[in-house]
């Protein structure tokens, strides 16, 4: 059994990869999960020319819709 990971980004939900997920359980059984992540402010993510390994932190979107991720999920 193949296990597939799906990630969403708040409302971004990909109907087009879930039907390619059910069309590849017709053929053999899959384990399907999905995360559905809040949304990110791309805006806010800074990219510094410094040569240095960091962690980096992506601050999430502070007009977080709760309902969006629900309908997503739905």
């Amino acid at each position: 059994m193949k296990k597939i990971l799906f990630a969403f980004e708040g409302g971004n939900f990909s109907s087009g990869a879930f039907e390619f997920a059910k069309n590849m359980n017709e053929v053999e059984k899959i384990l399907l999960t999905g995360i559905f992540l809040p949304e990110v402010e791309y805006a806010n993510f800074g990219v510094f020319d410094g040569g240095t390994v960091a962690p980096v932190i992506i601050p999430v979107s502070e007009t977080n819709n709760e309902a969006i991720l629900e309908k997503s999920i739905e």
